[in-house]
């Protein structure tokens, strides 16, 4: 543990990264060096090449028979997690009586977090090096969950006349998120010949989604990122009552330390950046997405602390 000085400036610079990368890409959309064209390539290398190869290198850690009774009960908390998630991405809609296109972004945004750029370096800051093993544990099913019910989401909402309306198994996504699985349950990890360059590609989804997320943002009038109540409620479901449910449930139950702290930590993220460019994609609300993900962002600075000096 941190003291609350380090807590609150590790919150505050991770989300100052953040922030930084989406003005940089409005602004480079503003200027002319990023057009639409461009905006687009960037999204489709995000899903299909940068997306997957991070879905595979997240999973490539050391896992020893020692941490293994640790390791099982994280998952068990991490099933019940996801239950509880799959559980506001049904009321949360109706609270907000959402469309469909909508619907499907605030479903999104109640069952995806910014667990990797964000959530490992902060349990880190936060709980110590050693949470960043619980992190891992807890994000097992991610990649495949975001390349299935994720752009299920997506998918069935879509208003794109002509399009199938189904789960793309075949995505590179979902094969990675599958491949992942398998190895991190093998005794071996990749050679670093092919190790390296796998996480030096899945390394480029974080800034090139905020250069996205930016560059998307340029449609919108600066008033416009800002009104309606909606967005409002969405970004407090997920960054106050889900985290605060998981820490009540988990206290309840008698856990402590990383079992407790990583859970609540992980579930206290803003959206995954992920949701604007997978939207963008595969016919969702774009614009909805990319205020969620800034909106959840940026009041991050604000809950995170709150939430690691509960922990603490």
């Amino acid at each position: 543990m941190y003291s609350r000085e380090v807590v609150f400036l590790s919150a505050f610079i991770q989300v100052a990264v953040l922030f930084v990368l989406i003005i940089a890409g409005y602004a480079l959309r503003k200027t002319g060096v990023l057009d639409l064209a461009v905006t687009r390539g960037f999204s489709r290398f995000i899903v299909n090449v940068s997306l997957p190869a991070l879905a595979v290198s997240s999973l490539q850690i050391s896992f020893s028979r020692e941490r293994l009774t640790d390791a099982l009960l994280m998952f068990c908390i991490m099933a019940g997690c996801y239950l509880l998630y799959a559980v506001f991405a049904w009321l949360v809609p109706k609270i907000l009586r959402a469309e469909r296109r909508d619907a499907a972004i605030y479903r999104y945004l109640m069952v995806f977090s910014n667990t990797g750029f964000m959530g490992f370096p902060v349990l880190e800051a936060f709980l110590g090096r050693e949470a960043v093993f619980y992190g891992v544990i807890f994000n097992i099913p991610y990649p495949l969950l975001t390349f299935t019910v994720g752009i299920g989401f997506m998918v069935f909402a879509s208003d794109r006349s002509g399009e199938k309306r189904k789960i793309p198994w075949k995505h590179p996504g979902v094969l990675a998120g599958i491949i992942a699985v398998i190895l991190f349950l093998m005794p071996f990890r990749l050679p670093l010949i092919l190790g390296r360059p796998i996480e030096m590609l899945g390394g480029l989804t974080t800034p090139l989604s905020m250069l996205v997320i930016g560059s998307l943002l340029t449609h919108m009038r600066p008033a416009e990122l800002w009104k309606g109540i909606a967005v409002y409620v969405g970004v407090f479901f997920r960054l106050a009552i889900i985290p605060l449910t998981v820490f009540a449930i988990l206290r309840a139950l008698a856990f402590s330390g990383y079992l407790l702290g990583v859970p609540v930590i992980l579930s206290a993220m803003p959206v995954a950046a992920n949701m604007s460019i997978l939207a963008d994609q595969f016919g969702g609300n774009e614009e909805l997405a990319s205020r969620l993900v800034f909106l959840s962002t940026l009041f991050s600075v604000f809950t995170l602390p709150a939430f690691a000096l509960l922990l603490l």
